[in-house]
């Protein structure tokens, strides 16, 4: 049980840098990826749009393919991360549990940062 506690909570934290923080952007201008990454588009759209804009969102709405809709999608993310993990880990019976708990732990820590 400890085991799959563990597992949703490091999807869960996944999430949170992913969703919902600079990581990338802050990250890939350190280590020089910022071309590759396309920072400076972000960063002209962030200004050109009246809304908050995380990262995902400008993937999603910049790039239409299946990689950018799975990586921009918290559901379908986190079924992909629960079959990788179940499967690494040998708890393919518990996959499930790990994408649903998962999901709950990332909407009551992010409800809770709000």
């Amino acid at each position: 049980m400890t085991l799959l506690f563990i597992l949703s909570s490091f999807i869960a934290m996944i999430f949170l840098i992913w969703f919902n923080s600079d990581f990338i952007i802050e990250y890939s201008k350190l280590l020089g990826l910022s071309k590759l990454l396309k920072v400076k588009e972000y960063k002209d759209k962030q200004r050109e749009i009246p809304i908050p804009l995380a990262y995902p969102l400008f993937l999603k709405m910049r790039y239409d393919n299946f990689i950018i809709k799975l990586i921009t999608c918290p559901i379908c993310l986190s079924i992909w991360m629960s079959v990788l993990l179940g499967l690494y880990f040998h708890l393919w019976n518990f996959i499930p549990v790990i994408c649903i708990l998962s999901l709950i732990l990332y909407g009551i820590v992010r409800k809770l940062l709000t």
